[in-house]
């Protein structure tokens, strides 16, 4: 992390721990570096490289991901649109405690581990599409 986002991650860190996002612990066998992304807003958002490990061990997660053409031929026809944007769309799925060891970030403030699902682990696009596909079962016309 460069010196002069420190101050960011700080806070950035304080956010997510105050959220219950993530919790400070004393070891793991799994520990990611962290990789910060600034947003055009001018905050940061803390991505953990795990393709250092954790990728690479996770088994594929198979969940079709919507293409455009699926997209378009549902909106054909609509007459009520909407649009959602998701405050940290990962980081409201919950994980469960088994799995949050393997969820290990190192920053210059020591090992945090994540209680929800991180960005950067290969499988969360597909485990998030999955989750909105349930939430809209049902709604006509979705």
């Amino acid at each position: 992390v460069p010196y002069a986002a420190l101050e960011l991650v700080d806070q950035e860190l304080n956010r997510l721990q105050q959220a219950g996002v993530i919790q400070p612990v004393d070891y793991s066998a799994w520990a990611a570096p962290i990789v910060v992304i600034r947003k055009p807003n001018g905050t940061i958002r803390i991505c953990a490289d795990f393709s250092t490990g954790l990728n690479a061990a996770l088994d594929e997660y198979q969940y079709p991901l919507p293409v455009p053409e699926d997209l378009f031929a549902k909106l054909n026809g609509g007459t009520c649109f909407a649009k959602i944007d998701f405050s940290d769309a990962y980081l409201q799925v919950e994980v469960d405690d088994d799995s949050r060891e393997f969820l290990t970030i190192n920053t210059h403030r020591g090992l945090f581990q994540y209680t929800r699902l991180p960005f950067g682990i290969k499988t969360a696009p597909a485990i998030f599409q999955q989750i909105i596909d349930t939430m809209l079962t049902g709604i006509p016309n979705h």
